[in-house]
């Protein structure tokens, strides 16, 4: 348990740092690749709708257009069980 915290804790950091380039540096190629690499913390803090968010706004001007999109097409896999996932936790059904 206390190594998700920590790793939680990693991610929403990493996100945080992101938001900052992209905020410091909003034209250009630069802010695309920090909108990608948070889509990929957002991934790994099993948020994929906010992901494909980040991945689809990412892939306008990313210099790598095939790795953003294989990264929309693994999030887009991930979000019918998250869905699912929200689903029963908010009913109290176990997953």
């Amino acid at each position: 348990m206390a190594g998700s915290a920590w790793q939680f804790e990693e991610h929403a950091e990493a996100i945080v740092a992101f938001e900052e380039v992209e905020r410091r540096f909003p034209d250009g190629e630069l802010a695309s690749k920090a909108r990608f690499q948070i889509g990929v913390e957002q991934l790994a803090l099993r948020e994929p709708e906010a992901a494909l968010a980040s991945f689809v706004q990412a892939l306008k001007r990313h210099p790598d257009p095939e790795s953003v999109q294989a990264e929309i097409s693994r999030a887009r896999r991930q979000v019918p069980e998250a869905r699912r996932l929200e689903h029963s936790q908010k009913n109290g059904i176990e997953g």
